[in-house]
């Protein structure tokens, strides 16, 4: 019987740059978590689960990681939503979140 050479195996687990962070959101608040992210303006839209533009606001980021928070106008109804983030260098992120008020 023959056997292979040992390997070793380093498994990186890799967080993504952003996501928000609780979801479900429960407290009308979004938690932005922006991972590593160059510092600069970052837009955000809030668009309903049929299209509509909920709120718009504006996050300065300072630069590396931390938590940015959205917090719509309104409180939102439970359901489902997106969050489309356009960073300083004009690429978008869409992040889907889910409200579920207690």
């Amino acid at each position: 019987m023959a056997y292979s050479d040992v390997a070793k195996v380093t498994v990186i687990k890799s967080s993504p740059a952003m996501f928000v962070f609780p979801n479900p959101v429960t407290n009308n608040i979004i938690g932005l978590q922006m991972n590593k992210m160059p510092a600069g303006v970052y837009e955000t839209v809030l668009i309903s689960e049929d299209g509509k533009m909920i709120n718009r606001s504006r996050i300065i980021h300072i630069g590396a990681t931390s938590t940015e928070k959205i917090s719509p106008k309104y409180v939102l109804p439970n359901g489902n939503y997106r969050v489309e983030v356009t960073g300083p260098d004009k690429n978008k992120v869409l992040l889907k979140i889910i409200v579920q008020t207690k």
